[in-house]
């Protein structure tokens, strides 16, 4: 699939790759794919492996069962066959979603997750984890700020690297490669390498803030000047972001 400046997906995850880890080109670097089995992550998977048949990647998979819902269990088993078929290692976390309190399960959800993937990275030496968080979930997210009234800072949005943890033995970086790919040409790259994945049945529950605001704006992400609009913003803010952490270090020089 040919997106609108020439590139194929996997072309424009590698090349944000390198410049997301600050490389010309991938060499014995680690990686870490977040996959739920779900449209987004399988896309980024997938586009993986294509990468690793021309240049020799180290990649290592994680998933995390929640328990949320009815294809819980076939979602995760289906992440383990995938493992199995491309003889890749993988790490599945159990976790009962009940323990979750009832406010705000989506932050707890995250927060379990990420809290996993740094243990896991610290332990195995893995530098690199991915997520397949793209276009459409910064406009989300942008929106969400925005109605919200949120500080400026909120408004930068989804970014697309940050540090997980750091210390003297071990960086490890969280990083986004698909934040510039629009949902729609991932529908279109899963369609035309007939990508089998499995729809989360919670993405429907409208309990959840991101799925109401989903549901809200679907029509207007169709919108090329709404699109433009939220990520504009976020451009901006960390922009703004950028100028002030430069100015932070000049003063510093100058004490």
């Amino acid at each position: 699939i040919i997106l609108w400046w020439g590139l194929d997906i996997k072309d424009i995850i590698y090349n944000q790759i390198c410049k997301l880890i600050d490389e010309k080109k991938i060499n014995s670097e680690r990686f870490l794919i977040s996959v739920s089995g779900g449209l987004d992550s399988l896309v980024l998977f997938q586009s993986m492996i294509e990468i690793n048949k021309s240049i020799p990647l180290n990649i290592k998979l994680f998933h995390v069962n929640y328990n949320m819902h009815s294809k819980s269990k076939i979602m995760s088993d289906y992440c383990l066959d995938i493992a199995k078929k491309y003889n890749l290692e993988i790490y599945i976390e159990d976790c009962d979603s009940k323990e979750f309190k009832n406010t705000n399960i989506e932050s707890q959800a995250r927060e379990f997750r990420y809290n996993r993937l740094r243990e896991i990275c610290i332990k195995n030496k893995i530098n690199y984890v991915l997520t397949a968080h793209h276009q459409d979930d910064q406009i989300e997210t942008i929106y969400m700020a925005k109605k919200n009234k949120s500080s400026w800072v909120s408004k930068i949005g989804i970014r697309s690297n940050f540090v997980l943890h750091n210390d003297d033995n071990i960086k490890v970086s969280l990083i986004r490669p698909m934040l510039n790919i629009s949902k729609e040409n991932i529908i279109r790259y899963a369609s035309k390498n007939k990508l089998t994945y499995f729809d989360d049945p919670t993405n429907n529950n409208l309990k959840f803030l991101r799925n109401k605001t989903r549901y809200e704006i679907k029509d207007k992400k169709n919108d090329l000047q709404f699109r433009e609009k939220y990520l504009a913003i976020s451009k901006d803010n960390l922009l703004k972001l950028d100028k002030i952490g430069k100015q932070i270090n000049e003063q510093f020089y100058q004490l």
